[in-house]
């Protein structure tokens, strides 16, 4: 549990269904609940944490065990659906996130970090020690995305 006394903001780590309305309304806007869940969401060794402040869910990010071939690392996550709701943005609260979850991937001998990136977000994820893999590619109904990864 992350704490921040003058925010009063905690992270903790919370069931799928809490993180869908943030994900919901910053990363699927104008679209129904049902495109917010992803599919390993309830897989019992997916993490998701969130940012709560007043009981409020805040920020989010789920951690999904997720091998992806274009790395050789065997113990491998994906980082999915960070989002902070536009109200708290630029408060920090991605990194915190970030940090936390990367803490609890290296104390279970997790090697390697990544995600489908958005263009808006490289600068964010490089800043936090990822690298870009390969070219940008379309994500439909979403965006332009990188691969980027994290060694751990």
């Amino acid at each position: 549990l992350f704490s921040d006394k003058i925010l009063n903001i905690k992270i903790k780590q919370v069931s799928a269904n809490e993180v869908l309305p943030v994900r919901q309304e910053v990363l699927r806007k104008g679209k129904p609940l049902a495109d917010a869940i992803f599919e390993h969401d309830g897989h019992p060794e997916t993490i998701h944490l969130a940012a709560v402040k007043e009981e409020n869910v805040i920020g989010i990010v789920s951690f999904i065990k997720n091998n992806n071939d274009q790395f050789s690392q065997n113990h491998q996550y994906q980082l999915r659906g960070m989002a902070v709701l536009p109200e708290f943005q630029n408060l920090k609260l991605g990194q915190k996130l970030l940090e936390y979850g990367v803490k609890i991937l290296q104390d279970n001998h997790i090697e390697l970090l990544w995600c489908n990136a958005r263009i808006k977000a490289l600068n964010f994820y490089k800043k936090h020690g990822f690298k870009t893999k390969g070219y940008d590619f379309n994500i439909p109904h979403v965006g332009l995305h990188y691969l980027m990864f994290k060694t751990l």
